[in-house]
């Protein structure tokens, strides 16, 4: 039998004294504390670091006695791989102590550790790390130990490690005997051969069959039933199979998990197995538990992916059958409590995860994933584990082991009402997978218009059953022309899209301007032109204008002077009054005699209101949605302040500036009213002149 322990990734500190928190695990305790006064073991400890085996021991000795303590170390867990009861009765310190296995684990050592405890001097006074070879024992020194005790009391703690070649998990017995010759008189784990306690003990010979287990990875983690065939298209049910998946990031030691037809993994009255010995699954790896290999083989051979990290483990002897109508499947294990550790059956067995589908069986058909002839449910994507087998698992078109629920879906064409749009209908596209699509995907359209290159999203929201239903209103700004669409499934887990593609007609929807600005943005010169820029949002009108209003009245309109694509260029000729108001409109018109159009509004300003005499340093002062742009013909000193309508000051600048173009903006330009400006010994004055679009 085994006890099983999960490693917490930290070094202890040997210094013979025991601490919590120096990442020790408890592997075992004696079963006696009231054993023999210089010869009484209390606990086992043990941790692992890269391939460093840490073990330690406490006991209740209340004498200091001459006595061995001593410990055996399987690494690989392979019949004759190392020393046991085929190899002799008397171990590598000459103690009737032997190994083996019992309900088919085999304990052939690859290491002793001994230490002598003097116990008149109290204190140790001989050690080894012994190896077993082919050639008989190879004596060794400990790499580190320390222990505390006396002559009075013995032996009360010892620490060690020993480096040992690459390994993934260690099986270790620890125990205590006399002078050569004796056998063990106290062990842990607890072991049948070894009662603790009488004198027969000291001489009879002892062939150890249980050994604590410490691994290198973790004892849990994300390991899901991922896929089952429970009613296959060929003989049942020896062609029935279960697939788990390692969804975690880690490797998971998975050893003597148990795989159960019934909730209660105590229980017997229906099938269960228990998982091999060293069962480490790392990674995006696979575990198939198949009634019959054989079957399993003969129809899925083909299919074994080029990865090393498949394991198969047959349900022969199980008595595990899935029912075709509907079944529940359990899996149960992680860190497993090695104090009920005295039957194969008697673990404290921890839930990992469980599948029921169809009628649910002993589950009930509450939240069951469904139960399909001839196909596999599988979970999509495998990393989903919701508790509910009806959201996590779907019908495969096949069954497919080792896939990770990577099958691209099926669409069934895509629908579309009406086949072709105008500018006030909306359409309906209508997409059917294959598969249905597993939670947390999404079905999604994107509207490609061709003329211009833009994209833009609609989500798809489901109808009925596998068909989804994307409603678009009329893309604007088209005109007469196709577009196509793509109805995009995203697969969460492969990272990609599987895409179904169409084409739709839209015609007669109006054109519109993007923009429409003026150039400058408020001229102060009252000789100067405007030019009024526009920009199409598309290119194909059959004819442009621009008409312009003063204070309310029609005061011109024209063609455009030039044009470049899609950007049209207008000029408003001068001479302007100061304060005037200009409405501006652009159109377009498209071959339908749809039209569309964008305005602007703004005012006319001198930005001179007061002067006194001419002044050479200010040649031009421009108000605009950005502030004033001051123009210096020399360097000068300025000073720039904004008022209020009431006449109080809210911004002032002071600056030495030389000659050039200068923007001012206040900080709070909507609050503003008029502006003063001095320079060169002059004030000017202005409005702050307002700008709409």
């Amino acid at each position: 039998m085994n006890i099983l322990i999960s490693l917490i990734f930290l070094s202890p500190q040997i210094d013979g004294i025991i601490t919590s928190g120096e990442g020790w695990n408890i592997l075992g305790w004696s079963y006696n504390s009231t054993g023999i006064d210089g010869a009484n073991l209390d606990t086992l400890y043990g941790a692992i670091s890269g391939d460093t085996l840490f073990l330690a021991i406490k006991t209740a000795n209340t004498q200091s006695w001459n006595v061995a303590y001593g410990f055996a170390i399987d690494l690989d867990h392979l019949p004759d791989s190392g020393y046991d009861y085929l190899k002799g009765n008397s171990d590598a310190w000459g103690r009737l102590i032997t190994f083996s296995g019992t309900k088919g684990y085999n304990y052939s050592v690859e290491y002793e550790v001994y230490f002598w405890w003097d116990g008149a001097g109290g204190s140790i006074t001989g050690s080894n790390l012994i190896e077993y070879t082919s050639g008989g024992w190879n004596y060794l020194g400990v790499d580190s130990f320390a222990f505390s005790g006396d002559n009075t009391t013995g032996l009360s703690m010892l620490e060690f490690y020993v480096i040992l070649p690459s390994f993934k998990a260690a099986h270790v017995s620890a125990w205590v005997a006399g002078d050569g010759g004796s056998s063990a008189v106290d062990v842990i784990p607890k072991d049948s051969q070894v009662s603790d306690g009488g004198g027969a003990e000291w001489t009879d010979s002892d062939t150890l069959y249980t050994f604590a287990r410490i691994s290198k990875y973790r004892r849990s983690g994300n390991i899901y039933i991922n896929e089952v065939l429970a009613d296959p298209p060929y003989t049942e049910p020896e062609a029935e199979w279960v697939e788990l998946f390692n969804a975690d990031t880690d490797t998971i030691d998975a050893s003597f998990w148990f795989f159960t037809d019934f909730p209660d993994p105590y229980s017997t009255s229906e099938g269960r197995i228990r998982l091999p010995v060293d069962l480490f699954v790392p990674p995006s790896s696979f575990v198939i538990l198949a009634n019959d290999i054989d079957t399993f083989n003969k129809y899925y051979s083909a299919d074994v992916p080029s990865i090393s990290d498949v394991y198969y483990v047959p349900l022969t002897g199980s008595n595990i059958w899935l029912a075709n109508a509907g079944d529940d499947i359990h899996l149960f294990g992680g860190n497993l409590n090695p104090f009920q550790d005295t039957t194969e059956f008697e673990f404290f067995k921890s839930y990992i995860d469980s599948v029921w589908y169809g009628n649910g069986d002993d589950m009930g058909g509450a939240n069951a994933a469904p139960a399909p002839a001839a196909r596999s449910i599988e979970r999509i994507p495998p990393a989903l584990n919701t508790g509910i087998p009806a959201n996590d698992f779907f019908i495969q078109q096949s069954p497919n082991p080792w896939s990770p629920g990577d099958i691209p879906p099926v669409f069934i064409p895509v629908s579309i009402n009406p086949p072709s749009i105008e500018e006030t209908t909306t359409v309906t596209f209508k997409a059917v997978v294959f598969d249905r699509i597993p939670a947390g995907d999404s079905v999604a359209g994107d509207t490609f218009f061709i003329n211009t290159g833009t994209i833009t999203g609609y989500e798809g929201t489901k109808v009925n059953g596998d068909t989804y239903q994307i409603v678009i209103p009329a893309p604007p700004d088209t005109g007469n022309q196709n577009f196509t669409f793509y109805i995009h499934l995203w697969d969460t887990f492969q990272k990609m899209f599987y895409t179904a593609e169409e084409t739709l007609f839209v015609s007669n929807v109006p054109p519109v301007y993007d923009t429409i600005y003026s150039i400058p943005d408020v001229p102060v010169d009252t000789n100067s032109k405007i030019m009024i820029i526009s920009i199409r949002k598309e290119y194909f009108p059959s004819y442009d204008s621009m008409y312009y209003y003063i204070n309310g009245t029609l005061a011109g309109s024209g063609i455009p002077d030039s044009s470049k694509g899609d950007t049209l260029y207008y000029t408003i000729p001068g001479p302007f009054n100061p304060n005037d108001t200009f409405y501006v409109k652009t159109l377009t018109v498209d071959a339908s005699n749809d039209t569309g159009y964008k305005d602007l509004t703004f005012e006319i300003g001198t930005g001179v209101l007061e002067r006194s005499g001419n002044n050479k340093v200010v040649t031009r002062v421009i108000p605009s949605i950005k502030g004033i742009k001051l123009i210096l013909g020399q360097s000068s000193r300025v000073k720039v302040a904004f008022y209020d309508i009431q006449g109080r000051k809210i911004y002032e600048i002071k600056k030495g500036l030389k000659k050039g173009n200068y923007i001012f903006a206040p900080e709070l330009r909507k609050s503003v009213y008029f502006y003063i400006i001095e320079t060169g010994g002059r004030k000017f004055k202005g409005k702050w002149i307002k700008v709409k679009d």
